[in-house]
């Protein structure tokens, strides 16, 4: 019973965390748990994410090995497997669609930059007859 209200609000208090420092603040047997969370809802998924470290070697090792041999740890089912083994493509996919994005935006102009002049009808009555 004790074991459980420790890890009470423990979720609460990871996303708190990545909201207010960033998912760099965790651990990385930390951050695989965070991610865990997207494909287990109820699932404690620290255990998961030692075993999937211990396993492997590393979070990107996780990520790397194939769907199978994720499904070889405990708790890995066919979804998580499949979310993890797709992290990497998904990074790499955003990479390239930034930079697409960085390429088609043309570089501001100096014109942009200075304010246009205010219309007669915004100037003080004594300056329209200027």
């Amino acid at each position: 019973m004790a074991e459980h209200k420790r890890h009470q609000g423990h979720r609460q208090r990871m996303r708190e965390r990545v909201q207010n420092y960033g998912l760099d603040s965790l651990a990385e047997h930390e951050a695989l748990e965070y991610v865990l969370y997207l494909t287990n809802a109820q699932k404690d998924t620290n255990g998961i994410a030692h075993d999937l470290i211990d396993r492997f070697g590393d979070f990107a090792a996780v990520l790397e090995a194939s769907e199978e041999e994720l499904c070889t740890v405990e708790g890995v089912g066919p979804a998580t497997a499949r979310m993890l083994h797709l992290l990497p493509e998904i990074s790499r996919y955003y990479g390239r669609s930034r930079s697409a994005i960085a390429r088609r935006k043309p570089p501001p102009t100096r014109a942009a930059a200075v304010p246009a002049p205010p219309a007669a009808s915004e100037l003080p009555s004594r300056w329209a007859a200027i």
